[in-house]
């Protein structure tokens, strides 16, 4: 087939599949996730100032002790909310349940006690009256029955009076609520678009939804292509009539679970409904007309600077959604916040006020009474407390639908309630007051119960005046932060404390409270900062002609290294210019589809140039396949020039392994048997080793030579080297129960192995036409003898103090003697490999620590509690040979001793 033709189709066949691929949901997944990565070297989004977030967060649930809130605490921080100037309330909270009934704090705490007061009062009074008459004759007796009556029928009419204001107690949260909305304005409510059906709202309140929220007046032509919800689920009745429009709080979730795109507006059989946030800007900005066309949004006659009308063009993505453009920041951090906790504690702080107030007005009143106070320190009290009253009843008759009142008159007058109560507690009142009480205690005939209620007052007034202080100082720093923040803002009010799961995770944060969302769906439109995706069919065509421009430049080179370069170019050249085109315009064109195909198109056509010169590798694998491994044949592939003779020298780790007693074992078998045998052990055992990235050098009968750290050199090969071994004797006594059980073998096949490591040389050794990948030196002698000392101690598995230094505390070793080896001078100290650290059996851990503690005395020569020592780890570890060893060492040294001047170094005879 002619080169051109495969050259060309190459990148043809890739641009097809992977422009198939961009289709599909879990392609378009990863897409995303490199969307994501985008907009992290974006330019932030700016954030409208005018947003402000209002949580409903931990701080107000613990103070508030309520969760959720209930709705009168919620409709006294929207109507204050109002008062300190937010121009919107976007309410991220669901009303769709009644709530139960409540009480009124106000006025259980304000009105109730006075009307006791008042009733108790005048009984008491008119029951002194009635008995000072009888006193007096101004009642003959024989008429005390008809007035006894009379009073009685009063009484009865006073308690009735009081069960009436009794009962006043109880509120209607819902229709309380409902006129906190009607007082505050402008506030947006829900209104749910639901996925499925639900009967279980009323048909009244969908009629009232659709009269209250439809867009469809908005638009001259009606839209086919909106996203349908199968019912709707409006906030209640009380909710939902007072609010200026209502939005659907439903978010889009993208099939890998993050919220990128929102649905402007929903179809509800034929009635339109806009989103949550969407409603507050159509609101805000007037919208005159809309228009949808296949690819955007166009708001008519917006007012965006509050002044001049224009057009608004919000770009959708090809599912008709808009991409939202988040604030690259965690969600405390993101657009502004406050703490509904601090709208609370401005009414309770003014619910106090109002009682310190009282309580001033009952006592100084009391005093006025009674001739003892001015007139004129009487009525400046007064004057605060009635202005307070008269406010509370403009409130109160505008929320009874009485009568309208001026909002900004209403403001004003609480600031001048606060005005003047800072003015009256600071001024000279108090002073005054206190002079007047001590001119009167000073009078000598003052009567002993008006003495002693001075005096409380004189200890009393001060008491109010300062802790009413604290209070309007208070409130005056919460009113100050609050108007701060308020002051002509698009507030969203909802749930972001630990106790909700209202939480999403966006581009940016794994956890974002949802409320965020509706604001960063108003910013996005408030900024004009879009995000936009371009269509399919640029993604395809962008990953055909830079792929096919890829195939043209790269099949030219005569190179690799040159073909590779220019399609990593083009491919880098391509990615960047749409990287930029997204940060300067905010137009995505997915980047993985023709990356991903220029990748494959070069590297296709760079592997058709290098299948010529892979033939010549296959010459080297398939010449030195027969006695080379995988790893040294890619080290010579990588580098030719190892081919010649000559080693280096490494730091590295050698094993050696025997089978113990092989020679009995193999004479009662038949060499067929034999060679089966050793093959199935061989393999076994030499695939542990492979495992951990050894090198096998070569077989000798049963033993296994192989080394750790050539040719791939590896800083943690004594480490390997122990663990491969340790796996070898677990796997061994797996595959004697095996060879047992189906008879192939006269006895088990029990492996000695030794292990040390230091400097070695290794390379190819022999000649030009046979040469052997090998390693040799003192450090490989070593090795070898350790395998053949294990006979002397009855252990399995010795390493040098080498190893053991470079192993740290990953394996639990037993320490032993400082020997000699045969052909090696210098003393070792050798310790027998046990297990793995972190599997080590309890027991066995229990026994060697008492070893230890033996082998201690024994190097002390004290030999007979050295010999009780080796006795209790044998009673731990029955069988255990080495204190067996040592035990028989102990008796013999005990009888007779070493010479004095020995080193404890034992040297061994045998190999």
């Amino acid at each position: 087939m002619n080169k051109k033709y495969i050259y060309m189709g190459i990148p043809i066949l890739l641009s097809i599949l992977f422009s198939l691929l961009l289709t599909t949901e879990s392609f378009q997944s990863t897409e995303y996730s490199v969307y994501d990565l985008l907009l992290h070297i974006k330019p932030e989004v700016t954030e409208d100032k005018d947003l402000l977030l209002v949580n409903i967060d931990d701080l107000s649930i613990t103070n508030i002790n309520m969760y959720p809130i209930s709705r009168d605490i919620f409709a006294d921080g929207l109507m204050l909310m109002k008062e300190l100037g937010a121009a919107y309330a976007v309410l991220d909270i669901e009303f769709i349940d009644k709530s139960p009934a409540g009480l009124n704090n106000q006025y259980l705490e304000e009105q109730i006690p006075q009307h006791f007061n008042n009733v108790f009062s005048d009984i008491s009074q008119q029951q002194q009256n009635f008995i000072q008459a009888l006193q007096m004759k101004q009642i003959p007796l024989e008429e005390a029955g008809d007035f006894q009556a009379q009073l009685d029928d009063y009484s009865y009419q006073m308690q009735q009076e009081l069960l009436d204001n009794v009962n006043k107690i109880a509120r209607d949260n819902d229709e309380y609520l409902g006129k906190a909305i009607s007082f505050f304005g402008n506030v947006i409510c829900t209104v749910n678009m639901m996925k499925s059906e639900d009967n279980t709202t009323p048909l009244e309140l969908k009629e009232l939804a659709k009269e209250k929220v439809s867009l469809n007046k908005y638009f001259k032509t009606p839209f086919e292509g909106f996203t349908k919800a199968q019912e709707i689920k409006p906030a209640i009745n009380q909710v939902l009539s007072n609010s200026l429009a209502a939005g659907s709080p439903r978010v889009n979730i993208d099939p890998d679970g993050v919220r990128r795109r929102i649905d402007l507006i929903y179809d509800y059989k034929g009635t339109y409904y806009p989103q949550l946030g969407f409603a507050s800007l159509l609101q805000s900005m007037d919208v005159q007309e809309m228009e949808r066309t296949p690819v955007s949004l166009i708001l008519k006659g917006a007012l965006l600077d509050g002044e001049n009308r224009q057009d608004l063009e919000i770009p959708l993505d090809r599912s008709g959604k808009m991409i939202i453009n988040w604030p690259a920041k965690n969600y405390p951090d993101s657009f502004r916040h406050i703490s509904f906790f601090f709208l609370y504690r401005h009414d309770r702080l003014n619910s106090d006020l109002a009682y310190n107030m009282r309580l001033l007005v009952d006592n100084l009143n009391f005093l006025y009474q009674n001739g003892l106070l001015d007139s004129l320190l009487f009525d400046e009290i007064v004057d605060i407390f009635n202005l307070y009253n008269y406010i509370e009843m403009l409130k109160a008759d505008h929320m009874d639908g009485i009568k309208d009142i001026d909002l900004e008159e209403y403001k004003f007058l609480r600031e001048q309630y606060f005005s003047d109560m800072e003015n009256y507690l600071s001024g000279d009142s108090e002073s005054y007051i206190i002079d007047n009480l001590d001119y009167y205690l000073d009078f000598p005939d003052l009567p002993e119960d008006l003495y002693s209620n001075l005096l409380q007052l004189k200890e009393f007034i001060p008491t109010v005046f300062e802790a009413s202080r604290t209070l309007v100082r208070d409130i005056q720093d919460i009113r100050v932060t609050l108007k701060k923040d308020l002051e002509g803002s698009i507030s969203i009010i909802g749930y972001s404390g630990t106790s909700t799961t209202d939480i999403g995770v966006n581009p940016f944060e794994e956890e974002y409270m949802n409320m965020g969302l509706y604001a960063a769906v108003t910013n996005t439109i408030l900024s004009g900062q879009f995000l936009d995706e371009s269509p399919l069919w640029v993604a395809m065509m962008v990953t055909l002609i830079m792929s096919l421009l890829t195939a043209f430049i790269v099949s030219r080179m005569n190179h690799p290294a040159w073909g590779m370069a220019s399609g990593i170019a083009v491919l880098v050249l391509t990615e960047a210019a749409l990287i930029l085109i997204f940060i300067f315009t905010g137009i995505y064109t997915p980047l993985l589809t023709p990356g991903i195909t220029i990748l494959l198109s070069f590297i296709g056509i760079v592997s058709m140039n290098l299948i010529l010169s892979s033939k010549e590798k296959g010459f080297i694998r398939s010449a030195f396949a027969q006695y080379l491994s995988d790893d040294v044949i890619n080290d010579l592939l990588d580098d030719p020039s190892k081919l010649a003779l000559g080693g280096e020298e490494r730091h590295m780790t050698a094993m050696f392994t025997d089978v113990k007693g092989f020679s009995s074992i193999s004479e009662k078998l038949t060499p067929q048997n034999l060679v089966a045998l050793l093959n199935d052990y061989l393999t076994e055992m030499s695939n542990l080793v492979m495992e951990e990235k050894g090198t096998i050098d070569k077989y000798e009968g049963d033993a296994i030579i192989a080394f750790f750290g050539a040719p791939q050199p590896f800083q943690d090969h004594a480490t390997r080297t122990c663990r491969a071994a340790v796996r070898m004797k677990k796997a061994e006594k797996i595959l004697n129960e095996r060879m047992i059980a189906a008879e192939r073998t006269p006895g088990p096949l029990l492996t000695r192995i030794g292990i040390n490591t230091g400097d070695m040389v290794v390379g190819n050794m022999g000649t030009v036409q046979k040469m052997d990948y090998t390693m040799m030196g003192n450090a490989v002698n070593l090795s070898a003898r350790l395998e053949g000392v294990n006979k002397q101690y009855g252990t399995w598995i010795l390493i040098s103090d080498s190893t053991y230094r470079e192993t740290g505390d990953q394996f639990t070793v037993r320490m032993l003697d400082r020997v000699r080896v045969v052909g090696i001078n210098e003393p070792v100290r050798l310790y027998e490999l046990v297990d793995e650290a972190h599997l080590t059996p309890e027991n066995i851990l229990e026994g060697l620590n008492y070893f230890h503690k033996a082998m201690e005395l024994f190097e002390a020569q004290n030999w007979s509690e050295a010999n009780e020592m080796f006795k209790k780890t044998r009673q731990v570890i029955p069988e255990d040979a080495p204190s067996e060893i040592y035990m028989k060492r102990c008796l013999k040294f005990s009888k007779d001793p070493p010479p004095k001047d020995w080193d404890g170094v034992f040297n061994l005879t045998q190999k």
